[in-house]
C-alpha cells in the first residue's frame, strides 16, 4: 500500500508537468534551466541532507554493501549489453549499449526511495550515484566518444554528485554536523528532488508525438 501510494504521488507530479507542457507553461528553455538546477543544487542537498546525521558503523557496513551491489550490477550490466546488443552503425549500437548499462538513477530513483524508504534509503542510495558517476564519466564516456582521450579527471571527479557524495561523507564521518541556518536551507531544497524531476519527466512525455520508433526491435531489446 505504502508502495502504491508513493508510486501514484509520483505518477501525479507527472501528470502535473504533462499538463504544464500541453498549456505551454513549460518550455525547452524553462526546463533546461530547472535541469541545470537540479543537477547543480537540489541532487547535491539531497544526497549531504541524508549523510547529515550522527555516525553509524552498521549504516556504513550497508553503504559498502550497496556500493558493491552497484559494482556487480554494473558489470552485468556491461556485459549483457556486448552480449545482446549488436549493430554495423557504431553510433546506434554505442547508445543502444549505453541506455542498457545506466539507466536514469538520478530523477527517477532518488525520489522514489526518499518517497519509500526515507533518508536512509537515499543515504544508501548514494552509493549507487557514487559508482555510477564514475562509470559514466570513464567507461560511458570511451563507449560513446570511442576514444579514451575524451577521459578527464576533472570531470571524473568534480561534478555535482560526486560534490555532493563528498561533503556527506565529511559531515557523516566526522564530528562535524550542519548548524540549523545550513541543515534547514539543504533540507528545503533537498526536498525538491521529488516534484521538479518527476515535472521535467512529464513535460518530455508530452513531448512524444509518434510511437513509431517502438517498432525498432533493438530499441525494445535494449530497454
Amino acid at each position: 500500500t505504502t508502495l502504491f501510494r508513493s508510486v501514484a504521488v509520483l505518477f501525479i507530479l507527472i501528470g502535473i508537468g504533462f499538463l504544464c507542457s500541453k498549456k505551454k507553461i513549460f518550455d525547452e528553455h524553462t526546463v533546461k534551466h530547472i535541469t541545470h538546477f537540479i543537477l547543480y543544487f537540489v541532487t547535491p542537498t539531497v544526497v549531504i541532507n541524508s549523510f547529515n546525521r550522527e555516525y553509524d558503523p552498521l549504516l556504513v557496513k550497508k553503504l559498502l554493501i550497496s556500493a558493491g551491489c552497484t559494482v556487480l550490477a554494473h558489470g552485468l550490466f556491461i556485459a549483457l549489453s556486448y552480449i545482446l546488443i549488436h549493430d554495423k552503425a557504431q553510433a546506434k549500437r554505442a547508445v543502444l549499449r549505453y541506455g542498457v548499462i545506466f539507466s536514469n538513477c538520478g530523477y527517477m530513483a532518488l525520489p522514489l526511495q526518499n518517497a519509500i524508504l526515507g533518508t536512509e534509503g537515499v543515504f544508501l542510495g548514494t552509493a549507487y550515484i557514487g559508482v555510477f558517476n564514475l562509470l559514466t564519466w570513464t567507461f560511458g564516456l570511451v563507449l560513446m566518444s570511442g576514444s579514451f582521450k575524451e577521459i578527464s579527471v576533472k570531470k571524473i571527479f568534480i561534478n555535482p554528485g560526486i560534490i555532493g557524495i563528498a561533503v556527506g561523507l565529511i559531515i557523516f564521518l566526522t564530528p562535524l554536523k550542519l548548524p540549523v541556518i545550513l541543515a534547514s536551507p539543504v533540507q528545503h531544497l533537498a526536498n525538491l528532488n521529488t516534484p521538479l524531476p518527476m515535472f521535467i519527466i512529464g513535460y518530455y512525455l508530452a513531448q512524444i508525438t509518434s510511437f513509431a520508433v517502438l517498432k525498432d526491435a533493438k530499441l525494445l531489446l535494449g530497454i
